[in-house]
């Protein structure tokens, strides 16, 4: 079984559209505090859980998304997998971020038919 390593950020900020250096500065914060805060969670399948948060954030990329976005997909597991607290990123990212992250976590309580 071979490890898939998580997509690098550098791969994530050439996808995007818009590239300020606010913008690039706000994406990176986000995939390295993602990436620290996962650092030792590993998937079933033993590869780096943080592979999935990083392909999210490549994938919103993709779509032409904004950094808040970007940021949201990067860090949507952190509280609910990694023990971060809402308090915490709404310090470090903004209510904007936050809301976007409790709007995902929330998607997992719905059951669909």
């Amino acid at each position: 079984m071979s490890t898939v390593n998580p997509r690098p950020v550098s791969e994530i900020l050439d996808a995007m559209s818009s590239k300020t250096d606010a913008d690039i500065a706000f994406v990176t914060k986000a995939y390295e505090f993602s990436q620290k805060a996962h650092e030792d969670q590993k998937r079933f399948s033993g590869n780096p859980y943080f592979t999935h948060p990083a392909e999210v954030g490549f994938l919103l990329a993709s779509a032409g998304l904004d950094s808040s976005t970007i940021a949201a997909g990067l860090l949507h597991d952190t509280i609910e997998d990694a023990g971060v607290k809402a308090e915490t990123m709404k310090e470090m990212f903004g209510q904007e971020v936050l809301s976007l992250v409790e709007g995902v976590t929330k998607l997992g309580t719905l059951r669909y038919r």
